[in-house]
């Protein structure tokens, strides 16, 4: 098992590019929400006008 996660001496380039293959993906998401919201409340707005 300790080998796996060591992969001859290429662990910290292997798993910093699933780290930051992870921080894209859920700043992806968050950004889509945070759009899906400030769209969801114009259109709000715009109905109630």
């Amino acid at each position: 098992m300790q080998e796996f996660f060591y992969m001859d001496g290429k662990a910290l380039y292997v798993w910093g590019s699933y780290g930051v293959t992870l921080v894209a993906l859920l700043a992806g998401l968050a950004l889509a929400r945070l759009r899906k919201k400030r769209i969801l409340r114009e259109i709000k707005e715009s109905l109630e006008q």
